[in-house]
Formats: C-alpha cells, structure tokens, sequence
C-alpha cells in the first residue's frame, strides 16, 4: 500500500536530495497509516510488528535528532 512512498523515500535519500523533503514525505507517509491503522483491530503478532518497527524507528529519531542538535537549531 506505501511501497510507493517508501521507494521514493528511498531513491530520494540516496539522491541526496533535501533532507526537509525527504521528511515531509515519511511525515506524510505516517500521517496515511496512522488513518489506516486508526480503523483497524490489530492482532498480537501485528503488534509485536508494531514495536519492533517504532524501535527502528526511535533510533532512527535519535539520530535525526543529533544532526538537529548539531546544526545548532532547537528542537520544538
């Protein structure tokens, strides 16, 4: 349903192209699933997927956040 989205995140970040882009469209990619998901009962494998995808994700936040940090800007 996103593979779209997630290959052209892909292509995008090995383009090297803006960094602002490229967080727009995964925030906008987020915001789909979180409607999609908003409408579903989830089971406990899914939801064993879930957490192992928001720790990828956290650390992936974690490191956006020290480049955030190191480019002297605060984060909100």
């Amino acid at each position: 349903m996103y593979k779209n989205n997630i290959e052209f995140i892909i292509n995008s970040t090995n383009k090297d192209e803006p960094m602002y882009g490229i967080i727009a469209l995964v925030s906008d990619t987020l915001e789909s699933m979180k409607a999609d998901i908003a409408s579903q009962r989830v089971d406990e494998d899914q939801k064993k997927a879930f957490r192992s995808a928001m720790k990828d994700m956290i650390s992936g936040l974690i490191k956006l956040n020290g480049i955030v940090e190191g480019m002297g800007q605060r984060v909100r």
